[in-house]
């Protein structure tokens, strides 16, 4: 697969965050898929296995290179996680919401109440549509019937032609994030850490993101390049769904602490990108402790499983029932007490610098 080097360019330190949390201490991994090596200035260790015999010119193709390749922005975002207690009608219903109002449209087909009052609800709008957030409702304001005959009203609260542009320009903003960042032939674990680089990079905690309350939480995360750890998770699990990587805000309320739940190959895993932000530390590169974390890593940081939720769901705990996600797999333990020093997307491997004894190793991962 033809893929880029992404360069050092942040810096960590695991000491006290935002949230109130310390890192907890190195762990030993003994991972197969891990090589220890002394760092070498300027060498780079190669797979035998992909030495190719040169094979002559390449056949012509119309297809595009891999670096060639531009995200577009995607309205209609997707989370397997979130579907499996919201079916398809609410799904088509809302990427028909989604569709109207880009188009300053006034109306959209919607297959019944209960799934219009989902389509509308700011904590859909927030984590699924966020420019919309707080600027677009279900609530009449004109006398007219929201939802009647399979068809659901948009109320603008703000000129139509000023939020048709804060849409435009907020999916301008997006789609740069994602091409300086990633390119579409990326995995989904390549995705989900070149973005949480860049994410713990640009952005910082901060509580004067509640000096906007006109915007949704998640439209002034990015605006802003701050937020609270709820902000933060839902910010950051926006970006990942644009990407096709499923990714959802998750709660503790026992720590009052937020971060996200995203699956990578069918299996799930925690990641706290507010205990992660660089502007909390003091190192010379990304720390990996809380990036892609188990049930039981959650547990030693202080969250409890039991009190660990998915927060749409939990918002409609009383329609949806219990719900429980799983967080067992350890393929990325050898990430615990690690600094992040490059990923090499051509060789499936992260170089790592290992905290206690200042060595360098590479993880080798699947696409």
């Amino acid at each position: 697969m033809r893929k880029r080097l992404i360069p050092v360019v942040l810096a960590l330190a695991l000491v006290l965050t935002a949230c109130g949390k310390e890192a907890e201490g190195a762990s030993e991994t003994g991972e197969a898929q891990v090589a220890v090596q002394e760092e070498v200035q300027g060498t780079e260790s190669k797979n035998p296995d992909d030495q190719q015999p040169a094979t002559g010119e390449p056949e012509p193709t119309d297809e595009p290179a891999p670096e060639d390749l531009k995200f577009e922005f995607n309205p209609h975002v997707y989370s397997k996680t979130l579907a499996t207690k919201f079916g398809p009608e609410y799904w088509e219903s809302f990427y028909n919401f989604c569709d109207a109002v880009r188009a300053g449209e006034d109306t959209f087909e919607c297959a019944s109440q209960e799934v219009y009052d989902w389509c509308t609800e700011d904590v859909i709008l927030c984590a699924l549509f966020p420019a919309a957030c707080m600027k677009v409702t279900g609530v009449s304001n004109d006398g007219t019937v929201p939802f009647e005959n399979g068809v659901g009203r948009i109320y603008y609260q703000m000129p139509k032609d000023e939020f048709v542009k804060r849409e435009k320009d907020f999916e301008d903003m997006i789609t740069n994030i994602l091409n300086e960042n990633i390119r579409p032939d990326y995995g989904d674990f390549e995705k989900t850490l070149a973005l949480y680089i860049y994410f713990t990079g640009e952005y910082t905690y901060d509580e004067d993101i509640f000096d906007h309350p006109g915007d949704g939480a998640s439209y002034n995360t990015f605006m802003a390049q701050n937020g609270v750890c709820g902000e933060l998770a839902i910010a950051y699990a926006y970006l990942l769904l644009q990407c096709g990587v499923d990714a959802v805000e998750a709660e503790n309320f026992d720590i009052a602490h937020s971060f996200n739940y995203v699956v990578i190959n069918d299996k799930g895993y925690y990641i706290d990108p507010t205990w992660g932000l660089r502007s909390e530390y003091d190192v010379d590169h990304t720390p990996l402790h809380y990036f892609l974390m188990t049930e039981n890593d959650r547990l030693e940081d202080g969250c409890s499983i039991e009190n660990n939720r998915i927060a749409l769901l939990f918002y409609y705990h009383s329609k949806v029932g219990e719900h429980t996600v799983s967080a067992t797999d350890d393929t990325y333990a050898a990430f615990k007490r690690t600094q992040f020093l490059s990923m090499d997307t051509d060789r499936n491997a992260v170089k790592l610098l290992e905290l206690e004894t200042g060595k360098t190793r590479e993880f080798y991962y699947e696409d």
